[in-house]
């Protein structure tokens, strides 16, 4: 068995995906208790009764509703390379992706297996490569613009402040990235000389040839540079289509807190409902647990206490992860289970 699919099976084990599946729910589930114990040790009552429960039918509905506009997505997108791949594929691959990303460190994972996933389906790595990670850049540009789109009454002052020094931080990463990227001369040289420093460093271990190294990594970075210029330059209109299907996938992620609400008995519009989470959602992303766990919870807590209450306010943070995290990493793990195995 080569090292590639050594490397790829020890990824993959089943035990290890469960340990790291029960470590990050345990986390979610423990900062919600925690927010109970808080509460009740302020004497606030928590509420745990639903006044109209067949709003979570509805709410459940727009989760289901959120994963196929992101596979829909993902299928449109694939025909940029004219390697398009089903709906169903689609599905599988997102579904993985969020389910890898719930179960890893500031979200790592999902990009990691999303990419193995789709070089399964017929994209070279490169192409894989520069997909996720455009994907990935505008995926943060979809909480941009449904923020920008979504009417509310409440005052971000100091979000759209947070908001400018991120995205300007990205724009330069982003800006730089590029620079690199699309230099012919530049990249080249840098890759001879980091395939030369391990065999020049760690002889005893570094058992590869050069030459070949170089050649397989100048190939990738080709590919890699092919797959941005597509996306951004050539076919712009899959620029634009990623940035739309990504604000209609949050904002139905969104709409789900909306439901919640209604079951609860309290009535909050639904545009403010949406816009409330955007900031929580995009700051505590990278968040250094599992699934963002344990800094989310409270966030949203935290920000729907002024209006919920705090008897409610947790309740409402514990429903809206059973259906946007639990849910997902029940359907994400068969998903990804079945994938693995037919590759």
């Amino acid at each position: 068995m080569e090292s590639g699919e050594l490397g790829e099976r020890r990824l993959f084990e089943t035990p290890r995906i469960i340990r790291r599946t029960l470590f990050a729910v345990g986390i979610s589930v423990g900062s919600v208790l925690l927010f109970f114990l808080w509460m009740r040790f302020r004497g606030e009552e928590t509420a745990l009764t639903l006044r109209f429960p067949l709003y979570l039918f509805p709410a459940f509905g727009l989760v289901i509703l959120a994963w196929f506009i992101d596979a829909l997505r993902l299928s449109l997108i694939t025909r940029a390379w004219q390697k398009g791949i089903s709906l169903r594929d689609a599905l599988t691959v997102v579904l993985s992706t969020h389910f890898l990303a719930g179960i890893t460190p500031a979200n790592t994972g999902g990009g990691a297996v999303e990419i193995y996933l789709l070089h399964k389906l017929g994209f070279s790595w490169g192409e894989a490569g520069s997909l996720s990670l455009s994907c990935g850049l505008l995926y943060q540009v979809g909480f941009l613009v449904l923020f920008l789109l979504a009417p509310a009454s409440v005052s971000f002052s100091l979000f759209f402040k947070t908001m400018f020094f991120i995205f300007l931080a990205y724009g330069i990463g982003l800006a730089l990235f590029f620079v690199l990227s699309q230099n012919t001369k530049l990249l080249p040289g840098l890759i001879e000389k980091m395939v030369k420093i391990p065999k020049r460093y760690f002889p005893r271990y570094a058992k590869y040839d050069e030459q070949t190294a170089i050649n397989a990594a100048s190939g990738f970075l080709s590919e890699f540079r092919s797959g941005f210029q597509l996306i951004f330059f050539q076919k712009p209109y899959y620029f634009v289509l990623n940035i739309v299907f990504y604000a209609l996938h949050f904002f139905a992620l969104f709409a789900v807190t909306h439901s919640i609400i209604l079951a609860l008995g309290h009535n909050l519009p639904l545009f403010e409902v949406v816009k409330l989470q955007i900031p929580t959602f995009f700051l505590f992303r990278p968040t250094p647990t599992p699934g963002g766990s344990g800094g989310i919870e409270l966030a949203l807590a935290s920000t729907f206490a002024p209006f919920l209450g705090d008897n409610h306010s947790g309740t409402m943070v514990f429903l809206w992860r059973i259906f946007t995290y639990y849910a997902t990493l029940a359907t994400g793990s068969i998903a990804f289970l079945r994938s693995i195995r037919k590759v």
